[in-house]
């Protein structure tokens, strides 16, 4: 878990999502592995098509063994309409959406305002209100 918070907040992505994805198969439900995730993938879907993308995903992996170079051209490969979808996908997902997390919330939130799924973003709004009595606007991932 330290490795993942600490690759994220170096900027490092594609290690930061290798080691939560790792994660996620042994604790399926963790919600702050799911976070994670979210926001790696939302924050790679807004970076994609820009210089900054490659300071969250490098291109050079000398020192990468396979499986993480795999992570690595996977996300280089994928397109942002791409990325966007898996984001969405992966966060409305009932499975691993909880309820309970503002985090989630804000995660569908803002994938859905940057894929203009607004039916989705408006209900995400008025659940996050309806659930923990404030604008969703005003709420910072964490």
């Amino acid at each position: 878990f330290e490795t993942v918070e600490s690759a994220y907040k170096n900027k490092a992505y594609d290690l930061s999502l290798y080691y939560a994805l790792q994660l996620h198969h042994r604790y399926p439900g963790n919600v702050y592995i799911i976070s994670r995730i979210g926001g790696i993938l939302n924050d790679l879907y807004e970076a994609r098509n820009s210089d900054s993308f490659f300071q969250y995903v490098p291109r050079y992996t000398r020192n990468y063994g396979e499986e993480l170079k795999l992570i690595n051209n996977f996300l280089h490969n994928l397109s942002q309409r791409e990325l966007g979808e898996l984001a969405y996908r992966f966060i409305h997902n009932p499975v691993n959406f909880n309820r309970d997390d503002r985090n989630h919330y804000y995660l569908l939130w803002q994938i859905s305002s940057l894929t203009s799924r607004d039916n989705v973003r408006v209900h995400a709004a008025r659940d996050y209100r309806e659930r923990f009595g404030s604008g969703i606007d005003s709420y910072k991932y964490r």
